[in-house]
């Protein structure tokens, strides 16, 4: 038998794909494919042990005694940087978003301003065709949503918020990225990811995962971070094993040392992929200590079929995944509360989604049968330098629970881009840190929307 194999940290490998509509049992699809990665961060967290409570009937001694099966659990949380790729394209990470509890507005192709005098928030254009309300535009390394738009005047504009720096000159190139906002739909959507964790000898997937919180993470000194983390319908672990006897490139039923390294639950509907050499089986059964593998040789992402000695590990099949993009840097960024210029280090995004779960179905293993909606709750906050002018305005604000926008971005350069903006904060505190150096102040609330809806936080890329 060969030594004992280790599972490598760096190889780390995160893959996502959305569910269809209220279809919460149903994988994404068998197998992740390249496209499907994310590249995450350390960290990633999995949950989905066995549950099971002790017999407490009295039997005449302390000693415990049998084992009853409870409904199990499952859950996911992942880290990645903000990677960002062309504008209008959407990153690696837009799932979390498109599969979370969020809607997505695109634009139309790049434009320019024309010789009609601007502002820093009425933008003229050569033309406003295929602009929206809810959409946005980089303009000069800003990143602004847009309000309005006249794509019917002479000339055609669009209004921005918060307002530019400057006004933009003629010939300014204007490029339009993507707006994520969140729907009130979800619950008849049925919203859900499949998610793969793996590494070089385990692999864990994740059917029916739902984000319930996400957090936006900009400043200090890195780039910008995605978090997501949620319940999932059903937890799946396979990790390597070895061939118990020797097998030919033509037989289907594959001898192992454990048979349990795949879930026992396989089938054609519900196939699990591992690797021997340089071919992937594609495992469709498992009884004992024999899979049952499919066809021998014939998927893209595995070599032809071969025999293979006896004692050759066996271990879970992970895609190479294809990365796209940078991730936003830290250099370069704006923070603006109601309109004025914030010296802060760090800002953050906190949204919980308003997940709410269903308790698992009479006679179901798992806990998690699906969820509705209560109240989302969106909490941006920052915390920096505090020069005394804007400070002391935040200050009075949270004291008398003023409405402000929250709006800010990392990056500057077009393609590298990412942004927030809640149109309506009432900031719950603002507190100094007075110590022997530089006094700093801490600040964050709560968002809120109008009677339309869904329009209480944007995030941004571009």
């Amino acid at each position: 038998m060969p030594g004992p194999n280790v599972d490598v940290g760096t190889a780390l490998a995160v893959f996502i794909d959305g569910q269809a509509a209220n279809a919460l049992d149903t994988p994404a699809t068998d197998y992740p494919v390249a496209a499907d990665a994310v590249r995450a961060l350390p960290g990633v967290t999995t949950s989905g042990p066995a549950a099971f409570s002790f017999y407490e009937d009295k039997r005449d001694t302390s000693t415990k005694q049998g084992v009853i099966s409870e409904k199990r659990e499952a859950s996911l949380a992942l880290e990645c940087y903000a990677y960002m790729t062309t504008v209008g394209t959407a990153p690696d990470w837009w799932d979390l978003l498109l599969y979370g509890g969020w809607q997505q507005q695109t634009g139309p192709a790049a434009t320019t301003v024309t010789g009609v005098t601007s502002t820093t928030t009425v933008i003229a254009l050569t033309t406003a065709a295929g602009i929206t309300v809810k959409g946005c535009a980089e303009i000069s390394g800003e990143l602004r949503r847009i309000t309005a738009v006249d794509a019917a005047g002479a000339p055609n504009t669009i209004t921005v918020t918060p307002a530019l720096s400057s006004a933009p000159v003629a010939t300014t190139t204007v490029s339009f990225g993507i707006t994520a906002y969140p729907k009130d739909a979800r619950a008849d959507d049925q919203d859900a990811l499949t998610g793969w964790a793996g590494n070089n000898r385990s692999m864990e997937r994740f059917v029916g995962w739902v984000i319930d919180t996400l957090n936006l993470s900009m400043g200090g000194t890195g780039a910008a971070k995605i978090t997501a983390s949620g319940p999932a319908r059903e937890r799946n672990l396979l990790y390597s094993t070895a061939l118990s006897a020797g097998i030919n490139d033509a037989v289907t039923t594959i001898p192992v040392d454990d048979g349990t390294a795949c879930p026992a639950d396989a089938s054609a509907t519900n196939p699990f992929y591992f690797e021997v050499g340089t071919e992937v089986l594609k495992i469709i059964a498992v009884s004992g200590n024999n899979w049952t593998s499919d066809t021998r040789g014939v998927y893209a992402h595995g070599g032809a079929a071969a025999a293979h000695l006896e004692d050759a590990e066996v271990f879970p099949a992970v895609p190479t995944g294809t990365y796209a993009g940078t991730p936003a840097p830290a250099t370069s960024g704006q923070i603006i509360l109601n309109g004025d210029d914030m010296q802060l280090g760090e800002v953050s995004l906190a949204c919980e989604m308003g997940v709410v779960p269903r308790e698992g179905q009479h006679g179901d293993k798992w806990a998690f049968s699906g969820y509705v909606l209560g109240m989302r709750s969106i909490k941006p906050s920052g915390n920096g330098s505090s020069f005394y002018d804007e400070a002391g305005v935040r200050m009075q604000e949270a004291t008398n629970r003023t409405a402000i926008q929250f709006f800010a971005q990392q990056g500057g350069s077009s393609g590298a881009i990412i942004a927030f903006e809640c149109p309506t904060v009432r900031l719950d505190f603002a507190d100094y840190a007075r110590g022997e150096d530089e006094v700093q102040i801490a600040m964050g609330g709560e968002a809120e929307g109008t009677s339309a809806g869904e329009d209480e936080i944007y995030i941004m890329v571009a």
